[in-house]
């Protein structure tokens, strides 16, 4: 059975051919891709969404904090040997290498638990 298609009914099915051709090609590349969105990270002992206690936390946890490699976690750590527990979160400014735009992006991932009486 032979099928005579007129020239626009040709174009339009090029066109439909082609639209299915370039969907299928960038579903495949984007399925193929790892996803590039930022995810939230939660560590143990914390909640998606919620603060880590900078008096409890460990060196990993310190690490997964915005602006905080190795050395800032050490450094931390250190400051509340030396110093006891954080009384409040301006403390942080004492501690080298955490200036004003560190502390807050920190003070917005951080708590200090009020004390049980």
């Amino acid at each position: 059975m032979v099928v005579h298609l007129t020239r626009q009914e040709r174009l339009v099915l090029c066109y439909l051919v082609g639209v299915l051709s370039v969907g299928t090609g960038l579903q495949g590349l984007i399925k193929g891709r790892p996803d590039t969105l930022p995810r939230e990270q939660t560590l143990p002992g914390r909640e998606p969404g919620g603060k880590l206690d900078i008096n409890s936390a460990s060196e990993e946890e310190l690490v997964g904090l915005p602006c905080v490699g190795p050395v800032m976690a050490r450094r931390i750590m250190a400051y509340r040997r030396e110093h006891g527990p954080f009384h409040d979160l301006s403390q942080l400014k004492e501690i080298k290498g955490i200036g004003r735009v560190t502390y807050f992006k920190l003070g917005a991932h951080v708590t200090i638990p009020e004390p049980n009486p």
